[in-house]
């Protein structure tokens, strides 16, 4: 009997310090659980930061851009409606094209260099667009082959080759 019990007694301090072990390891478990919260809302903060910080600087080099353009429209027409009104449209063009707003201020200035009335060059602009993104050629590339083109009068063979070569079938038109 004093085996047995001492046996009994020495097994119920056993499970006694398993039981003070597995709350002990549960209240470490809380305690990690609190500690991964607490590390998982400041990273979700600093990537909040992070993407604020991108987003404010996006904007300033956006706004940035379309003062360059403003600038360079103004100098190239000589009149700030002209210039504002054009701006306006090469702005809703590329919100609704696949070229950027880069891509389509680039082609507007080519456009105009080449002697195209400010009038018409969104119009040639998205007209050009659409031939470039159903062609997968350059807008640029057309843009300058379209000038070149309008700018001499004529086309010439050199020019009808570079046009063929990117896929517009100039030859049956």
């Amino acid at each position: 009997n004093d085996r047995a019990s001492q046996g009994l007694r020495r097994a119920r301090s056993g499970v006694s310090g398993l039981s003070n072990d597995a709350r002990a390891a549960n209240r470490d478990m809380q305690e990690l659980d609190k500690t991964t919260q607490s590390m998982d809302k400041t990273f979700r903060r600093l990537a909040g930061a992070f993407a604020i910080k991108e987003l404010v600087s996006k904007i300033t080099a956006a706004r940035g851009e379309v003062q360059q353009l403003d600038v360079a429209f103004r100098t190239m027409l000589g009149s700030v409606s002209q210039a504002d009104e054009l701006l306006q449209q090469l702005v809703r063009t590329a919100a609704i094209t696949p070229f950027g707003l880069e891509d389509v201020a680039n082609g507007a200035k080519q456009l105009l260099a080449y002697g195209l009335e400010a009038e018409k060059v969104n119009e040639t602009l998205i007209r050009l667009g659409d031939i470039a993104a159903g062609l997968s050629v350059p807008l640029n590339d057309l843009v300058y082959l379209y000038g070149t083109t309008m700018a001499q009068g004529r086309l010439y063979t050199q020019d009808l080759n570079r046009f063929t070569g990117r896929g517009i079938p100039m030859i049956s038109e």
